[in-house]
């Protein structure tokens, strides 16, 4: 016998075995750091199979489960709570009996009845989601630069020698602690906000669970640093890792426009034992600068798949530089609450969402879209930060 269910707080952790089972690639250190910092907010649905011989059975063995954590979103300049799907998971002999279309659809009607805008995932697969209606919605951009190249006259101090780079005015590299997460998490809501349309908040609490997060996986935050404080930071292994193949990676380098050369430079002074660095999660302006200063390609990879779950919270929630009005009518065969004919003005302060009757919209000429359609152009116009790991 089978029963759907979600999660009480205090149960969350009944699903540590299971994830244990299925996610074999994460450390027993990133999987405490998980069911610790993670997986004691979040939202857990799980099926459960019982014995229907036995009458004494109060808890079942958790067979298929489906996790949202929570994040602070900012959309278009506004706030707003979104739930990532992650650890999606389902023991191998239970699999293809519809398990994981119950979990998706039941968290999916959650999901609405809170008006959330859109949940989104990172996909082990594409087709997996895709008849759920989700689409890519961002890219990770990716590119590779051999270290010498960039320290060949590299002004940045990666020695930690604070005294002696700050007399000497030099930018310098240091591991992020506690004491400097409200620092950063000024500095990282602030580049965010000026490159990006949809991306998390960066609260100091944010920043508190990344670094603990970085540790878990041995790896840290490193602050490049000026007499002035705070000037870039990236996520890159402990100074300890020392890989095989000369090959290391650092995601979301970041630092202010003028200063990303400087940041390649500080990056390539702290991985001192590395051949190749591997870059992770940068900006156009970064882009630029691989290109014309080191010759380095960027490629663009899928990343993140998103959906809408409450059309008329996300259609609101955007913003535009040019006003626009239109009609259309929407088909969504799983949220079908979201299924109607609508009227929509987006601007630059303001957009509106209203439901109006199908003869209406079909009088003014209104397409029909899916709302995976629908999602799919929305994500496509915005720029869009999302590079959370769980």
């Amino acid at each position: 016998m089978l029963r759907l269910k979600k999660l009480e707080k205090d149960e969350n952790r009944r699903t540590r075995p299971l994830y244990e089972e299925i996610f074999t690639e994460d450390s027993k250190d990133f999987v405490d750091y998980y069911y610790h910092c993670k997986a004691s907010e979040n939202e857990i649905y799980v099926i459960e199979e019982y014995d229907s011989a036995r009458e004494d059975q109060d808890e079942g063995e958790i067979v298929s489960m489906l996790h949202l954590n929570p994040y602070r979103l900012s959309v278009c300049g506004s706030e707003m709570d979104c739930h990532y799907i992650v650890a999606v998971a389902t023991k191998e002999r239970c699999r293809h009996q519809g398990m994981m279309k119950k979990l998706i659809l039941t968290s999916l009607g959650e999901m609405y009845e809170r008006k959330e805008p859109f949940t989104f995932l990172m996909p082990a697969a594409e087709a997996i989601y895709y008849p759920f209606g989700f689409r890519y919605m961002n890219c990770r951009k990716t590119a590779e630069v051999k270290r010498d190249r960039i320290t060949e006259h590299s002004s940045v101090d990666g020695s930690q020698d604070l005294t002696a780079a700050e007399e000497s005015g030099r930018f310098w590299c240091t591991v992020a602690g506690p004491g400097d997460l409200e620092a950063l998490s000024s500095f990282s809501g602030q580049y965010l906000e000026n490159n990006y349309d949809i991306y998390a908040v960066r609260s100091t609490q944010y920043c508190e669970r990344l670094l603990k997060e970085q540790v878990s996986e041995n790896g840290r935050i490193v602050l490049m640093k000026d007499g002035s404080g705070l000037a870039g930071y990236f996520l890159a292994p402990d100074k300890a890792v020392h890989p095989e193949d000369g090959l290391v990676e650092i995601r979301e380098p970041a630092a202010r426009k003028e200063l990303l050369g400087l940041l390649l430079e500080a990056a390539a002074g702290w991985l001192d034992s590395c051949e190749k660095i591997r870059l992770l999660d940068f900006g156009d302006d970064l882009e630029c600068v691989l290109a014309e200063e080191y010759s380095a390609d960027t490629e663009d990879a899928p990343l993140m798949m998103g959906r809408i779950v409450h059309l008329e919270t996300l259609m609101e929630s955007l913003r535009t530089k040019k006003q626009v009005s239109f009609y259309v009518i929407v088909e969504d065969e799983l949220l079908v609450q979201n299924s109607g004919a609508y009227y929509c003005t987006l601007g630059s302060t303001g957009s509106s969402c209203r439901r109006v009757t199908h003869r209406e919209a079909r009088e003014k000429g209104a397409p029909v879209v899916s709302a995976a359609r629908l999602g799919e152009e929305i994500f496509k116009s915005k720029k869009i930060f999302l590079d959370e790991t769980v």
